[in-house]
C-alpha cells in the first residue's frame, strides 16, 4: 500500500493480464480436450434455462438466487458498488463517456466472457467438492497437476491484486474523508488492513464471505442513492453533447 493508488495500478497493471492469460489458457487446454462434450453442454445450459421447472425454481427461490448472484457478482467486478471509480479516475486522456464504457467493457469481460468461459469448462469436466475445490478437481480431472497449477496461481494472483488496490481504495477514502489524518492515520489504516488480510485467513470462510457480503452491501447504498441522485444530472450532459453533435452534423451536411 506504500505509494498509495498510483503503485498500486502499476502492479495491478502487470498481474491482472499475467492471471487473466493463465487462466484463459488453461480454460482454452480443458474445451480443446473436452471439444466433443461441449455442443451437449452448451444445449444442457440452454436447455436448462428455459425449462418451465426452471422458471418456477427460479421464482420460489428467486431472493437467494439475487442475493447470492449479486454478492459473488460484486466479487467479481464490483459493479454498483462505485470503488471501480477510484481506478477509473486515474486513467488520463479520455472522456467521461469513454471511461465509462471502460467501467461497462470491465463487467462485460469479467461476468460475462470469464465465467461463461468457466461455467463451459466446469460443465465439459467431472469435477468433485464446493466452490473453489469444484474448480481445482475439474481443471486437474482434464490437465492433471498442471490444471491444478494454472487455477491456484491465477486465484492466488486475483487475490493478492485486490487485497492490494482495495486497501489502497481505503487509503484513498480515507485521505478523502478525514484530510486532518494525516501520516499517523495513514499507519494506523496500514496496520488494520493488514491484521484484517490476517484474520482473513484463519476465520472459517463462510463467515469472511458474510462478513464482506454486509460491508459491500453498506458500501454500495450511497454509491447508488448518489447515482439515482445526479443521473438527471447525466442526462441533462448527454443530451447537451447531442444538441451539439447534431448541431455540427447539420453546418457540416449544409457546407455540403
Amino acid at each position: 500500500m506504500r505509494g498509495g493508488l498510483q503503485k498500486a495500478v502499476r502492479v495491478t497493471d502487470k498481474l491482472v493480464p499475467v492471471m487473466a492469460g493463465l487462466f484463459l489458457l488453461a480454460c482454452c487446454a480443458v474445451l480443446v480436450l473436452r471439444a466433443e462434450r461441449i455442443p451437449a453442454a452448451l444445449a444442457d445450459m440452454l436447455r436448462s434455462a428455459f425449462m418451465p421447472r426452471a422458471a418456477v425454481g427460479g421464482a420460489a427461490g428467486v431472493w437467494v438466487a439475487v442475493q447470492v448472484g449479486v454478492s459473488r457478482g460484486v466479487f467479481t467486478n464490483e459493479a454498483g458498488l462505485g470503488s471501480g471509480a477510484f481506478a477509473l479516475c486515474r486513467v488520463r486522456g479520455k472522456t467521461p463517456e469513454e471511461v465509462g464504457a471502460l467501467g461497462a467493457l470491465q463487467v462485460f469481460i469479467d461476468t460475462l466472457f470469464l465465467c461463461t468461459v468457466t461455467a463451459l469448462c466446469l460443465s465439459v469436466t467431472s469435477g468433485t467438492g464446493d466452490g473453489a475445490a469444484f474448480t481445482l478437481s475439474a481443471f486437474s480431472s482434464v490437465l492433471g497437476d498442471a490444471g491444478s497449477f494454472a487455477v491456484s496461481v491465477s486465484m492466488a494472483l486475483f487475490a493478492f491484486a485486490t487485497v492490494v488496490a482495495w486497501s489502497c481504495y481505503g487509503m484513498d477514502a480515507l485521505s478523502f474523508l478525514v484530510p486532518s489524518a494525516g501520516t499517523a492515520g495513514q499507519r494506523i489504516y496500514i496496520l488494520f488492513a493488514a491484521v484484517s488480510c490476517f484474520l482473513g485467513c484463519i476465520i472459517p470462510f463462510n463467515g469472511v464471505l458474510l462478513f464482506c457480503d454486509a460491508f459491500n452491501g453498506i458500501m454500495a447504498i450511497p454509491n447508488i442513492l448518489a447515482l439515482l441522485r445526479l443521473s438527471p444530472v447525466i442526462f441533462e450532459e448527454n443530451n447537451a453533447k447531442d444538441k451539439i453533435k447534431f448541431t455540427k452534423f447539420s453546418q457540416n451536411a449544409k457546407k455540403l
